[in-house]
């Protein structure tokens, strides 16, 4: 241990105490001096996530398991990642191999990370300096989704990070910050000193989804509401008065659809707790609640089977009443939401006549179905001519792959003859382009989008464009 080695702050980060460690020292360069031997050459030494932390452990003489759980934010990921991630985090900070604890921890798919700014309470800096004489880094400033101090309720100022400076809060004015910014910071606190809480991923999810019946955003058969949550939380976000990046990335997820239907169809990946939090904080209100909530023996209720549902709400009297009306057995199902099977059967048991038509297509009865399909007839007007369904006429129709690109070939070219007569007729009464796509615009655009050859071919000429405007002559 360092004969000078001063004495850790609380709640102080490892850079932070890595600072005062130079000014007290008096050592000459914070890059050849201090930073030397700690084995820092490449990486910042602001980092969240730093890689000296065995030198360090031995000039300081705090252990290195003291380090990692006392002044590093490893409490902040612990809830919300699985035990293989965490132990892999605990390890690469005890071995100092953190090139890839970011992407293990799924910070750099979510892109949500402290980012290039340091932050600081300007009333927390006056205050370090009149008890302790000089300021320090906290650590619960750099968690992800910090924006105020709960203690103050003051914004949070950043300050750019530096590769090889020292670097301690200055002193400045405070800024106020709105209710909500300050409880979504106070939970994310109380979630980082919580230091003895664990969960199990299928026990998180019944939380949230139980919480989520509460709030009539899940449906009788127990499935998630997304399009109401998702706009429950765009509303939460919109309160927040921080503009800070992970924000604007958790809205932008919100609104593009991928936040938070990944907390629950993704749920054994490694998430931002940011994610986690915020949800907790939309639904809960405090880490309290959600604890609360949590060791809870109350389940969420059991899903009602649909047909318990709609089992009254079918009203079989209009449908009976359409059937005497002379409406077909599809039409009437479809008013009163049933199928037409069931109806059928409903129906016979009430003794109504049915005009039921053949089941079965016979092989000439096809043949004369083709014929029909062949030059194009829509299929409701064979149905009807031949008093069969639409449905049995389409099977034959199924049969022939032909005839459907034969068919769709028919329809197109008897628009075509439809929009390119429209367009004579117009033609005829009007002279200029303009004219006659005001007047006909439907055949105009049909034409331009498949037959522009043709169209172009028989408008009018094009107005030259000097004569297309007059000027005023001087």
């Amino acid at each position: 241990m360092h004969p000078l080695f001063p004495k850790p702050m609380p709640d102080e980060t490892v850079f932070s105490l890595l600072c005062r460690f130079h000014l007290v020292s008096a050592q000459g360069y914070f890059k050849a001096n201090t930073l030397k031997s700690m084995g820092i050459n490449a990486s910042r030494p602001s980092n969240e996530l730093p890689c000296f932390l065995p030198a360090f452990s031995r000039v300081s003489g705090i252990s290195i398991n003291q380090l990692i759980y006392k002044f590093t934010s490893v409490h902040y990921y612990e809830p919300f990642v699985s035990k293989t991630s965490f132990q892999y985090l605990v390890t690469g900070l005890a071995n100092g191999n953190t090139s890839s604890l970011q992407s293990k921890l799924g910070m750099v798919a979510n892109r949500m990370m402290q980012g290039q700014s340091l932050r600081f309470c300007p009333q927390c800096a006056e205050e370090d300096v009149e008890k302790y004489g000089i300021t320090y880094w906290r650590i619960t400033h750099q968690l992800v989704g910090a924006t105020v101090c709960s203690e103050h309720h003051c914004q949070l100022y950043g300050v750019p990070r530096k590769s090889v400076k020292v670097m301690l809060p200055p002193q400045c004015s405070k800024i106020e910050c709105n209710d909500v910014d300050c409880d979504l910071t106070q939970l994310i606190f109380d979630e980082f000193h919580d230091s003895g809480f664990s969960y199990c991923l299928n026990k998180l999810r019944s939380c949230y989804e139980n919480q989520l019946n509460l709030l009539g955003l899940l449906t009788a058969s127990g499935r998630i509401r997304q399009r109401s949550l998702k706009s429950f939380l765009s509303d939460r976000l919109s309160q927040l008065s921080a503009t800070s990046k992970p924000y604007s990335l958790l809205s932008s997820e919100c609104s593009h659809g991928r936040y938070p239907e990944c907390l629950f169809y993704l749920e054994h990946c490694n998430h931002q707790p940011l994610k986690h939090l915020f949800l907790i904080f939309s639904l809960f209100g405090s880490w309290k609640a959600f604890k609360s909530s949590f060791y809870s023996k109350e389940q969420v209720c059991k899903p009602v089977e649909p047909s318990t549902n709609v089992k009254n709400s079918i009203e079989w009297a209009t449908g009976f009443e359409l059937l005497h009306e002379g409406q077909s057995l599809r039409q009437a199902a479809t008013v009163i939401g049933t199928t037409v099977s069931t109806l059928k059967i409903k129906a016979q048991q009430k003794g109504i006549p049915l005009d039921t038509r053949p089941s079965k297509v016979f092989e000439d009865t096809q043949r004369a179905i083709w014929r029909k399909l062949f030059v194009g007839i829509d299929c409701k007007k064979i149905a009807s001519e031949m008093k069969l369904s639409v449905g049995a006429v389409e099977k034959v129709l199924s049969r022939y792959p032909e005839l459907v690109r034969l068919r769709k070939n028919i329809r197109y070219f008897n628009k075509r003859q439809k929009h390119r007569q429209n367009l004579n007729e117009a033609m005829q009464r009007f002279k200029t382009r303009n004219e006659i796509r005001a007047n006909s615009s439907a055949s105009y655009l049909w034409l331009y989008k498949y037959d522009k050859i043709w169209l172009y071919n028989h408008l009018p000429k094009a107005i030259p464009r000097q004569k297309r405007y007059s000027r005023r002559r001087e």
